[in-house]
């Protein structure tokens, strides 16, 4: 197997949130999301190279915005996301991804069906991000 090329994930954040405790909640959830879907590759890894001249990628980001808004009779849950893609160690800016999805909830679970939104809008998102940096790894 070729080697594969090592991606550092930054810190990932919550810029603008409907409710302030999904800004130190969900950074986990989205890393989680990043490191799963770099793991999965066969090309990437995010285990940091032992030679001083390796070269790889930076990943970053997170959730841009997360709002609840009332639609009909019912609330919806909607996140915007975007991941910043660059190289490492230099942080040369490439690249970016974005996506964005909605959820309808009920209060009761509005913490369930805001990670389960998170996690499959980043998820999304680390599709097209890995799909890049598949490309660009040597």
């Amino acid at each position: 197997m070729a080697d594969q090329t090592y991606v550092a994930i930054d810190k990932m954040g919550v810029k603008d949130a409907f409710d302030r405790k999904y800004k130190s909640s969900l950074p986990s959830v989205i890393t989680a999301v990043a490191e799963k879907a770099v793991k999965k590759s066969s090309k990437l890894t995010t285990k940091k190279p032992k030679d001083k001249k390796a070269e790889g990628f930076y990943l970053g980001g997170g959730v841009v915005k997360l709002e609840c808004v009332k639609k009909g009779k019912g609330e919806v849950l909607k996140v915007q996301v975007k991941m910043q893609l660059a190289t490492w160690p230099k942080k040369s800016m490439f690249g970016f991804t974005t996506d964005n999805g909605s959820y309808p909830f009920q209060a009761k679970s509005v913490d369930a069906d805001v990670k389960f939104l998170v996690e499959t809008v980043v998820g999304n998102a680390m599709k097209s991000a890995v799909k890049e940096l598949e490309k660009r790894a040597k």
